[in-house]
C-alpha cells in the first residue's frame, strides 16, 4: 500500500476509535545501510541521537507526530527492551532480582519466556504516525482504553470467530508484546503497558495497547465498521443503555432499526 493508503487507514482508525494520539507504524530494518536509504519528504530520515527506551519514540510518534529512524542499540537503555529487539545487552537478571521477582530464578524465567527477535537480526527501526511513516510498517501500535481495544478484537474476529489469545508478564509491554509478538504470530496482540512504559511513554491510567500486523489492518477496519452497523457496540459507548431492559426475543437488528426511528 502507498502513502495515501496508509493515510486513509489511519484516518479510519481515528474516526472509528476516537483515539487519543496517532496510531503508530513500526518498521524493523535489517541493516544500517537500508536505514540510510530511507527518506522522508525528500530529505534524509531524522535519526534518533539519544539513548532511550523503545516506548519513548513510540510515544513521540503517537503524541507529537515524530517520524524517525532508530538504531536498535539506542533503545536498549531498557535492558529487556533492547534484548527482545535483538541487541546484545549482556546479563541483566540482577535488574529484576529482588525487585519485580523474589529471586534470580524467577527473574531468569520471565526473561527466558519473553518473545524476542533473533540476536542481531535487526539493526534499526523506523517509527512514525501511520499516516506519515515513509515505509510500509510491519506493525501498527494502537493505544486505547478497554472499549477501544475491544473494537479491534471485534474487527479481527468478525469473519473468523474463535478467540484472540494474549499473554503478559508485567514487563516488555510495548517492545515485545506489540512489536515482536504480532510480527512472529501474524496476529494482533493486546498488551498491558509495563511500568517502564507507563513512566516513560505516558499512557494514561486506563490505556491498553494493541500491536496489529499491518497486512491485517484493512480487514480489521472492515470488521469494525461491519459490527458497528449490526450491533449497538460503537465507540464511545452509549450511556443511555444503562437502564435498558433487553427484550428477550427481539433481534438486535430489529432493535437498531427501532432505535433509529
Amino acid at each position: 500500500m502507498n502513502d495515501n493508503s496508509r493515510k486513509k487507514l489511519s484516518e479510519s482508525l481515528m474516526r472509528n476509535l476516537v483515539l487519543e494520539g496517532f496510531p503508530v507504524g513500526v518498521k524493523m530494518i535489517e541493516t544500517s545501510e537500508e536505514l540510510d536509504a530511507i527518506q522522508y519528504k525528500g530529505q534524509p530520515l531524522k535519526r534518533l541521537e539519544k539513548e532511550l527506551a523503545a516506548c519513548q519514540p513510540i510515544s513521540q510518534a503517537r503524541y507529537l507526530g515524530s517520524v524517525m529512524g532508530i538504531e536498535t542499540w539506542r533503545v536498549s537503555v531498557c535492558r529487556l527492551g533492547g534484548d527482545v529487539l535483538g541487541v546484545d545487552v549482556g546479563d541483566y537478571v540482577h535488574v529484576y532480582t529482588n525487585t519485580y521477582f523474589q529471586d534470580a530464578d524467577s527473574a531468569r524465567n520471565m526473561i527466558a519466556t519473553t518473545p524476542r527477535f533473533e540476536r542481531g537480526k535487526y539493526q534499526a527501526m523506523v517509527v512514525g504516525p501511520l499516516e506519515k511513516i515513509p515505509v510500509e510498517p510491519d506493525v501498527v501500535v494502537v493505544y486505547g482504553n478497554v472499549a477501544q481495544i475491544l473494537r479491534i478484537i471485534n474487527g479481527y474476529l468478525y469473519d473468523k470467530g474463535g478467540r484472540l489469545q494474549f499473554s503478559a508478564s508485567g514487563d516488555a509491554g510495548l517492545c515485545s508484546d506489540t512489536i515482536v509478538l504480532p510480527m512472529q504470530s501474524g496476529r494482533p496482540h493486546v498488551a498491558i503497558p509495563c511500568n517502564g512504559g507507563r513512566i516513560l511513554g505516558l499512557p494514561n491510567n486506563t490505556d491498553l495497547a494493541c500491536g496489529i500486523p499491518y497486512g491485517l489492518l484493512e480487514g480489521i477496519l472492515e470488521g469494525i465498521e461491519f459490527t458497528g452497523k449490526n450491533v449497538p457496540i460503537g465507540y464511545p459507548p452509549r450511556w443511555q443503555f444503562i437502564d435498558w431492559e433487553l427484550p428477550s426475543k427481539a433481534p438486535v437488528k430489529s432493535f437498531l432499526r427501532q432505535n433509529k426511528e
